[in-house]
């Protein structure tokens, strides 16, 4: 037989146009990548291939805060905004900067600041504190589009030498992590000791808040920056708001659920009670049970309203003291009024006994 000269030149042809596709691809992409180094020097190959790349492409940030700042990779990124890694030029320190957009703020959350004018909520509560397990505000900026507030970066280098995530592959993380990932990825379980010491650190930057009439509104595990030290920092206060009886005509109240669903106790789920110091119990009850278990004792809001086991969801081979448990079962009480205040956790007796 003969052989087909048509077929064979149509896979010519047709290997040709792939070829041809493929370099003018290349081409288009080299072509581009180009532009963003002319147009966006600020954006380095890291930040190219990060989730906040398309917010940040074709938006022209802050000339001052460029002045001052190299952004370097980025941290997170969600609904609202995201968190990149920069250097402040002025000293080569790092630092967290977190861009939220404007359009997803409130207007109730807009609240006037003396030298800024209207600024978000967050980055007026965050200039007001000043407390070693709260990241610590640094400078703020804006665009007509983003909301920039630069803060502390936490932490140190977690070695990965020895560690190790759930598949059994090594895991290297740079400064902190947050809570969440230290105890997901790091398949880390807690010993009663060291739980205790993260506890100690994360209520008393939640008590420090509250004798300063203000309430986090969001505490979860996501939300507490943790180094390999186990020192912690409270973050994110996109949700918090000034207690409804600590300023005049209640100015600085937000009277909406902005938290977690998984942290929010009944009367929340409910829509009866927001920004309560009660709320903050429950949620510090829920971060408690998490050092303990390794997990959440609700695992949806119909558990939270109806189940009366908050051990339904734990581990069985868990050894802590009694001591502990009871504190835990008493700040998860479902009714608000009877949930220890602040004090009476304070002075429990599994928080006074350094033999821990």
């Amino acid at each position: 037989m003969f052989p087909n000269v048509y077929q064979s030149q149509s896979k010519d042809i047709k290997y040709l146009n792939q070829s041809y596709l493929e370099e003018n691809r290349l081409k288009i992409q080299n072509n581009q990548k180009q532009v963003y180094q002319n147009q966006y020097p600020y954006l380095n190959e890291k930040l190219r291939k990060c989730s906040s790349f398309k917010y940040l492409y074709n938006h022209k940030l802050n000339a001052e805060f460029l002045s001052k700042y190299e952004l370097q990779d980025e941290l997170g990124c969600g609904g609202f905004g995201f968190v990149l890694l920069a250097k402040d030029l002025r000293n080569n320190k790092n630092v967290a900067v977190k861009f939220i957009f404007k359009n997803k703020i409130p207007k109730s959350a807009w609240v006037p600041d003396e030298k800024e004018g209207f600024i978000p909520m967050e980055c007026f509560i965050m200039k007001k504190v000043n407390h070693p397990n709260i990241v610590k505000y640094l400078d703020s900026y804006s665009d007509s589009k983003l909301f920039y507030i630069v803060m502390e970066l936490h932490g140190n280098t977690w070695a990965n030498d020895e560690n190790t995530n759930k598949n059994g592959e090594q895991v290297e993380y740079q400064n902190s992590m947050d809570l969440f990932e230290c105890i997901e990825s790091r398949a880390m379980r807690f010993t009663e000791f060291q739980a205790k010491y993260i506890f100690e650190q994360i209520f008393a930057a939640v008590n420090y808040l509250y004798k300063n009439g203000i309430v986090h509104r969001d505490l979860k595990d996501e939300n507490i920056l943790i180094d390999k030290h186990f020192n912690i920092k409270l973050t994110d206060f996109g949700a918090a708001s000034y207690l409804r009886d600590y300023n005049e005509n209640n100015a600085y109240f937000v009277n909406k659920f902005l938290g977690t669903l998984a942290y929010a106790p009944p009367e929340v789920l409910k829509g009866e009670q927001f920004g309560t110091i009660a709320q903050e119990v429950f949620s510090l009850g829920t971060l408690l049970y998490l050092l303990i278990f390794g997990e959440i004792p609700f695992k949806s809001p119909e558990e939270t309203l109806f189940s009366n086991n908050i051990y339904l969801n734990a581990p069985k081979n868990v050894s802590c003291s009694q001591e502990i448990l009871n504190l835990i079962e008493w700040m998860l009480q479902k009714r608000p009024e009877d949930r220890p205040t602040m004090d009476a956790i304070l002075n429990h007796p599994w928080m006074r006994n350094n033999s821990i």
